[in-house]
């Protein structure tokens, strides 16, 4: 009984439940405040989305114009590039015509010389000439030789070989040599703070101021300064040595170069080039047992490796130079290389530190 009294109830409930909300659409629908509201949000919702579209049309009208700069400056550039060759292919081609004509003057020139045979000319020399030297030399020596006699042209020609050899030496000798300190080439102005005699004078200062193995620094230069006697020689393990004064190339000061490649010791009463005794060489491979602190050839060198090795600033920088060096400790190690660096000569830093 009472379900069927519910049953009414709830179906007279629905209905004014959807009548209660028609009635409130009815009222959204036409209440202006909502409405305007709604108008608002719309508009807002119109103005973002044209606010985006904007955005990324303005970025890519900037990437297109970006592009279309730097391919304008990429042509630009390609065309100054191909201007500045072709300027310098003119440039060339001029240069190799006045050559040319230079080269023909001077055969023409030296003609009479090559065909007289008193003067020794021939015409391999005077091409050899003209391949040695560029254009204004060329001139400078057609020049010379414009209306001057047949023996007068010889002779400047003669000059002209002569200075082709010359400056073909000095190229040999540049391209064989090493820079180091100073500015001079395979100078070694530590040599003198090592004892004449000691087997590794010669051999610490090449390695450690040209960073050279010492038969190459010994034998640099050795075929210009050939037969030049050498200066206050003195010895070690590859033959005696001497500082030596460069007759072939004046801006060298003191060529350290190798004049015996024998490995024997030389007894006491052998004599140099100028008379004076060499020192026989120290066996750095047998040190005398007494004295503990002895230093081989070898263990000099592992010394200087590692000071190279482990700079200033290393941690545990000595017991690591000693580890490198066999036999010797950390006091050995300081108490060399104080030795060392008191025999170089004053304001001079080889890097002993």
């Amino acid at each position: 009984m009472e379900r069927q009294n519910a049953m009414p109830q709830e179906k007279a409930k629905k209905v004014e439940y959807a009548r209660v909300r028609t009635l409130v659409d009815n009222v959204y629908k036409k209440d202006p405040k909502i409405q305007m509201r709604k108008e608002e949000q719309k508009a807002e919702k119109q103005r973002r989305k044209e606010a985006k579209y904007l955005t990324k049309k303005l970025q890519e009208e900037e990437a297109t114009r970006a592009a279309e700069e730097e391919r304008v400056r990429k042509e630009e550039e390609s065309k100054k590039v191909a201007e500045a060759a072709l300027h310098q292919k003119k440039v060339k081609e001029k240069e190799k015509k006045l050559l040319r004509k230079e080269k023909t003057r001077l055969c023409t020139l030296a003609a009479p010389v090559v065909a007289d045979s008193h003067f020794g000319m021939s015409k391999e020399d005077v091409e050899s000439t003209c391949a040695s030297l560029d254009m204004e030399q060329l001139k400078k020596l057609c020049d010379g030789m414009d209306g001057k006699d047949a023996a007068e042209n010889a002779r400047m020609m003669s000059n002209a070989l002569r200075n082709e050899s010359s400056s073909k030496e000095e190229k040999k000798i540049e391209a064989n040599s090493v820079e180091c300190p100073g500015g001079a080439v395979v100078v070694l102005r530590a040599v003198p703070g090592f004892f004449r005699g000691d087997g590794g004078d010669a051999l610490v200062a090449s390695l450690y101021l040209l960073g050279h193995h010492w038969e190459a620094s010994c034998s640099l230069l050795h075929g210009a300064l050939e037969g030049v006697n050498p200066v206050h020689p003195w010895t070690c393990d590859g033959g005696a040595i001497g500082v030596v004064p460069s007759l072939e190339a004046p801006h060298l000061r003191l060529v350290l170069v190798r004049t015996a490649s024998s490995k024997a010791p030389q007894p006491a009463s052998s004599q140099t080039a100028n008379g004076k005794a060499v020192v026989d060489p120290v066996p750095d491979e047998a040190p005398s047992v007494a004295d503990p602190d002895a230093w081989t050839e070898a263990q000099v060198l592992a010394l200087l490796q590692a000071l190279k090795a482990f700079p200033k600033d290393a941690s545990q920088r000595w017991e690591r130079v000693a580890a490198a060096v066999p036999g010797k400790t950390v006091v050995q190690c300081k108490k060399k290389v104080a030795a060392m660096r008191d025999n170089l000569p004053e304001q001079e830093n080889w890097g002993i530190d």
